[in-house]
């Protein structure tokens, strides 16, 4: 069998609707060349039913438990056979049933470590197109984000998520990247995904986790005041959700998705 060109991966734990909504998105893609992994950690709510049922559309899938998200997704790149992997997480969907016939070019003639893109945010039945942000800037925050990024797969075996990170494992393989490779940037969306994840629900880890990545090249007092605004203003805003009804919460966190960035 030849080698596929883009390898699709999802790690899901106990997120059936979820699931099923990346996996239809997957089902519908015009595009043919590529491979479906899924890695489960032992779902209970019938997530797994869902991947068995749908083994024709799956290349290969694993049940297992696991010591976290980053660790199940190691196991997902050691499974991988395609030119490039794309981590899709459980209710994510690619941008349309094109988008895999849109990227595959880019993909096919260049071996980029990372090629990444666009992708739409939506919120409240709302959408809005992000673009990534200058790498120069990519210690403020994740300059792109993960689901937008195709990464190569000889160099993602050899450079795997560090498990000491959390939250910030794949920041930590970004940034280490931007700083020692050249990034291809296109310009197409890859993806449709809503704010909510891991980094926005447990934001005081991820700063950290980040503030930890920074200082290992090197240590600046300006890098460092810049990440204590960060966490003062974290601290801040889960402050003012506990004070503020939840009506008015949840106004002013659609207002900063259609305002602001959404990876800072």
């Amino acid at each position: 069998m030849a080698t596929p060109l883009i390898s699709l991966v999802t790690v899901v734990l106990n997120k059936k609707l979820e699931f099923s909504q990346t996996l239809d998105s997957v089902k519908k893609q015009n595009f043919r060349n590529f491979e479906y992994i899924v890695v489960d950690g032992k779902s209970i709510d019938g997530t797994l039913e869902i991947i068995k049922e749908n083994a024709p559309h799956i290349t290969r899938w694993i049940s297992e438990n696991d010591h976290g998200l980053y660790d199940a997704m190691n196991k997902a790149i050691m499974l991988a056979n395609g030119k490039y992997i794309l981590f899709l997480n459980a209710g994510d969907c690619l941008y349309n049933h094109q988008t895999l016939n849109d990227i595959a070019p880019y993909l096919e003639n260049n071996s980029h470590p990372i090629i990444y893109g666009n992708v739409e945010f939506i919120l409240s039945h709302k959408g809005k197109i992000f673009s990534p942000i200058n790498l120069k800037d990519a210690w403020k925050q994740m300059p792109f984000s993960h689901q937008g990024c195709f990464i190569l797969n000889t160099f993602h075996k050899n450079n795997l998520y560090d498990l000491k990170y959390k939250i910030g494992a794949d920041y930590n393989l970004i940034f280490n990247t931007i700083l020692k490779h050249h990034l291809l940037k296109v310009d197409q969306i890859i993806c449709t995904t809503t704010p909510g994840g891991i980094s926005d629900t447990k934001r005081f880890y991820s700063i950290k986790d980040r503030l930890k990545v920074i200082n290992q090249h090197s240590f600046s007092l300006y890098k460092n005041s810049y990440y204590l605004y960060l966490f003062i203003d974290n601290f801040l805003r889960q402050t003012i959700k506990i004070i503020l009804p939840k009506k008015l919460t949840r106004y002013l966190v659609e207002k900063k998705y259609h305002n602001r960035h959404p990876l800072l």
